[in-house]
């Protein structure tokens, strides 16, 4: 089952995947990446890259997120993601957009988004093509989930890793950007 699990939504049943073509974020991992974030997400805007069902992006739309974007490129996931807006009701400050997350991130404006939440098929290997995709300067805070066997090497130039966290087969890696330093 998926849900919102806060906010103006909360309890909210969304849409899931018919079979095991999809993965959605669980509750336990969406909780996890939400307290961390629980402070930046009033206000700000949010990009969810391989939104699928729109879950994570939907999450943030529901605590306060001035603007979100979902963005995915399967047909079966966009056509749940339309499906689970809708239940929620259309509104100005979410859109979503057919393409590929890397492409699209790469072609990002700098600082178009505030945070940007990641998470790719494990088995695809996208981790270190998303890292490379990032704009500069950067986003504020870029959020990673990834597969167990996957390890940030290096966080890529302008990040630092702020926190990891494990749940069984998932990690989430949050990076920051780096604090500029003011010319005096």
């Amino acid at each position: 089952m998926v849900r919102v699990t806060a906010g103006r939504f909360r309890g909210r049943r969304l849409a899931g995947p018919d079979g095991v073509w999809m993965r959605p974020t669980g509750d336990r991992v969406k909780q996890c990446i939400y307290n961390v974030l629980q402070d930046m997400v009033p206000g700000a805007r949010v990009a969810d890259l391989f939104s699928g069902t729109g879950n994570l992006g939907i999450e943030a739309w529901s605590r306060g997120a001035s603007r979100v974007l979902l963005v995915d490129n399967a047909p079966r996931a966009l056509a749940l993601i339309a499906r689970n807006v809708s239940l929620l009701g259309d509104g100005p400050e979410i859109e979503v957009i057919a393409d590929d997350a890397v492409s699209w991130l790469r072609a990002l404006a700098p600082r178009a988004v505030d945070l940007v939440l990641a998470d790719p098929p494990y088995a695809a290997g996208l981790e270190e093509a998303l890292l490379e995709a990032l704009p500069a300067p950067a986003p504020e805070w870029f959020v990673l989930q990834h597969g167990k066997e996957w390890r940030l090497q290096q966080p890529p130039p302008g990040y630092v890793l702020w926190r990891s966290k494990r749940f069984g087969t998932t990690g989430v890696e949050f990076l920051r950007r780096e604090e500029e330093e003011e010319e005096p």
